[in-house]
């Protein structure tokens, strides 16, 4: 898996871009997954980005 975001690192302690190691089956924002930073590689769980269609609302 090699989808990328862009989140929040507590190491570097600036928006960086993570890749996400473990997904859920289920794919939704509650559950959490494993990143891990592309600059510093450390891997943490986070809870999922909300769907962009929420935006719209």
């Amino acid at each position: 898996m090699n989808d990328i975001e862009i989140r929040f690192c507590e190491n570097c302690m600036v928006r960086t871009k993570h890749e996400i190691v473990i997904q859920p089956e289920l794919l939704t924002y509650k559950r959490k997954r494993l990143y891990r930073c592309t600059v510093c590689k450390k891997e943490s769980w986070k809870r999922g980005l909300r769907p962009s269609s929420e935006a719209v609302y």
